[in-house]
């Protein structure tokens, strides 16, 4: 996130104690939207496409835009690769 908001807007919205509660992504866009209204959901868009870009996965726009499900994906391919490579260590 501080690639996409900067660590000065990070900083404040973890102060602020909105991303307590990171690993539930309802509650991330609940506070997005309180703080940013409108722009949070270009914002959930960012973080999704800058996560997607770190894991390798290609973005899927023919559907609609959904934050969890999108998050989702992300938590199963990043599960997936970390399973191949600790098989790959062991």
């Amino acid at each position: 996130m501080a690639d996409i908001l900067g660590e000065n807007v990070l900083s404040l919205l973890i102060s602020k104690g909105m991303l307590d509660h990171a690993e539930n992504p309802g509650e991330v866009e609940r506070q997005l939207s309180l703080t940013f209204g409108n722009g949070s959901v270009v914002l959930e868009r960012m973080i999704v496409k800058a996560l997607y870009r770190k894991l390798g996965i290609r973005a899927d726009s023919s559907f609609g835009f959904d934050y969890a499900k999108a998050l989702d994906v992300a938590r199963n391919v990043f599960g997936e690769t970390r399973r191949k490579w600790k098989n790959v260590l062991d």
